[in-house]
């Protein structure tokens, strides 16, 4: 039968392929039928098209990859936040508590000659800030509190990339710190944007969409 299949196939101009070969008889009861093409275990265990793609002995890497679709890469530049709000490191933290309540932030990014020397975080401000501020048993020293200087409790150990790095590796910084603050820093070193988990979440929800 199978034999026959074949030269049926073969006068009209197809090809047979024949899976699921195990041991070498049906290996060669198949080859003597003039089957065309063949696969199973006898050649190979089944394959991912990662391991294929990554190994450079794979005769068939090169017919596979061109077929393969590749996500277009996304650098940071294209969806880092630019409005960002600065306060210099000389400031008061009473001025620093200001910006946000007035701005309804997160963080606030110390610049000095436009290069970011630290991140100040509302929980970082509210930790220093006595629970009983703004209340009748506002104590004297609460006071002082809030006239220390913004460089004097600011986080120096900050995440900084450069604005063309692609966004897979910050995207690593988030699966660990979800709620870190990315400084992007242009060729100059200077700070030109910021990304945090929003924008992350932004970007992944518009491929979404446009992947409908």
């Amino acid at each position: 039968m199978i034999e026959m299949l074949c030269r049926l196939t073969h006068k009209m101009g197809g090809k047979v392929i024949a899976e699921g070969i195990e041991t070498a008889k049906e290996l060669l009861l198949l080859s003597r039928a003039k089957v065309d093409m063949l696969q199973g275990y006898i050649f190979s265990k089944p394959l991912s098209l990662d391991s294929i793609l990554s190994s450079s002995r794979n005769p068939i890497k090169s017919e596979l990859m061109p077929l393969c679709f590749k996500p277009q890469s996304v650098i940071a530049n294209e969806i880092m936040q630019t409005d960002f709000i600065t306060i210099s490191s000389d400031e008061r933290l009473l001025e620093a508590k200001q910006a946000f309540k007035e701005h309804s932030v997160e963080h606030l990014l110390v610049i000095e000659k436009n290069k970011c020397i630290g991140v100040l975080t509302k929980a970082n401000l509210d930790k220093v800030l006595s629970p009983y501020l703004d209340t009748k048993s506002e104590q004297q020293r609460d006071l002082l509190t809030l006239e220390k200087r913004v460089h004097q409790v600011i986080n120096k150990a900050f995440f900084a990339f450069q604005d063309t790095t692609e966004i897979t590796e910050i995207e690593e910084v988030f699966l660990e710190k979800a709620n870190e603050v990315i400084v992007l820093n242009d060729d100059l070193g200077h700070c030109c944007g910021i990304i945090t988990a929003k924008e992350i979440l932004n970007h992944h929800h518009r491929c979404k969409l446009e992947a409908l």
